[in-house]
């Protein structure tokens, strides 16, 4: 594994001493690294929240766990997918995050409805439905009335 500087440098991780999370002049949110031999640098930002999720240790999913995503065809309708979720790892800062095979939480930065093997429908810091009926109901009611607001 690999981490990316600013510049489109490559560092092995196994040269790196340190990763911390700062920032610059400006007061931007900045990633850096300490390499071995070099000093330090200044990283893609990211960087450091990918290699500490990326390097934690999975554990594995129930069967029957997925992601709940949802896609709107050509004319705007609605559907809804079920990506198996393999296993989850557990972020420092964002909590514990499913694992698919597009990624870690998805690979996506939000948050993601989690359909359980009991059928609940599952969204950290929100609540819990008892289906996934129910769940896409409210989500459906939501935004009809943030439409209505609008």
């Amino acid at each position: 594994m690999f981490v990316k500087g600013m510049r489109g440098e490559h560092w092995p991780l196994s040269r790196v001493e340190q990763l911390w999370e700062g920032k610059n002049d400006e007061g931007r949110k900045v990633d850096y690294a300490e390499i071995a031999d070099f000093g330090k640098v200044i990283l893609f930002y990211g960087e450091v929240r990918r290699v500490v999720e990326e390097t934690a240790r999975p554990f594995p999913a129930q069967p029957g766990t997925f992601v709940l995503e949802e896609f709107e065809d050509e004319e705007g309708t609605a559907i809804w997918t079920k990506v198996p979720v393999l296993a989850w790892i557990i972020s420092s800062e964002r909590g514990v995050l499913p694992v698919t095979i597009e990624g870690i939480n998805h690979d996506s930065d939000k948050t993601q409805a989690i359909l359980t093997p009991t059928g609940q429908v599952m969204v950290a810091q929100r609540t819990v439905w008892d289906s996934e009926g129910e769940y896409r109901l409210d989500i459906l009611n939501e935004r009809q009335r943030q439409g209505e607001s609008a």
